[in-house]
């Protein structure tokens, strides 16, 4: 399962969420873990963040984009400098409640000035570039295959999404969080964010825009292990 994750992390022609589904006790949280610990040693971890049902500050919707945009803030200066700008100009106000403002100011535009400052750095200097290349380029349609442009872009990982907004009083900010999730989908495919949740919650448009990795346990595990043994019983019995 890592290695899967590990080559979508190096892919960068595919959507740019992976989301990881699986049934309660499948794994998700341990993959998760063990992912933003191998994240963090190869120094490539822009935040993690784990939803918990039991923890009314954990399950709160609108503290996850806070928190990564604090941890991205301290990773990359760029994403620095462009989130206090944002504060500074009263574009948005982190302690208000208002989460597709945090997203856009705090995490998605940050998050796109440094891309234009990769782009920028591998192609700014060519008095020969095509606006209409750098455009695209810009937006993460090109330049994907230059190595120096995407070194070490840092990944995000939210655990537990179904765990957000447990609280029937936050089903409005839930909706609105898993709006910008799909909302992520906008940026350039080498800015890659990693979601854990369970299947039912998952609504179509955010699934459509997510290459997704199911996580096989219970009944439908079983379901194959038998499969698998007849067919190979029936292989068997071909042969002899």
């Amino acid at each position: 399962m890592l290695d899967k994750i590990y080559d979508w992390l190096d892919d960068h022609q595919v959507h740019n969420i992976l989301l990881l589904t699986g049934s309660p006790g499948a794994g998700k949280s341990a993959i998760a873990s063990t992912l933003v610990s191998v994240l963090q040693g190869a120094g490539r971890l822009g935040s993690g963040f784990f939803f918990k049902r039991d923890d009314s500050s954990m399950s709160d919707p609108a503290a996850c984009w806070r928190t990564v945009a604090f941890d991205l803030a301290g990773c990359d200066s760029i994403i620095a400098k462009r989130l206090v700008e944002n504060i500074d100009g009263r574009k948005v106000d982190p302690n208000r409640d208002d989460i597709e403002s945090h997203f856009k100011y705090l995490v998605e535009d940050p998050l796109r000035e440094l891309w234009r400052s990769r782009v920028e750095a591998v192609i700014g200097s060519q008095s020969n570039v095509d606006s209409e290349v750098h455009k695209q380029a810009a937006n993460g349609e090109q330049a994907d295959d230059d190595k120096t442009l995407i070194k070490g872009l840092p990944i995000v990982v939210i655990d537990a999404m179904d765990e957000c907004g447990a609280d029937t009083s936050q089903s409005a900010q839930r909706r609105t969080f898993i709006n910008t999730i799909t909302q992520w989908s906008r940026l350039p495919r080498s800015l890659k964010l990693v979601v854990m949740s369970r299947d039912e919650r998952i609504p179509k448009p955010l699934r459509a825009v997510c290459f997704t990795i199911v996580l096989n346990t219970g009944d439908t595990a079983k379901w194959r292990l038998i499969m698998t043994f007849v067919y190979f019983s029936r292989s068997v019995l071909k042969l002899s």
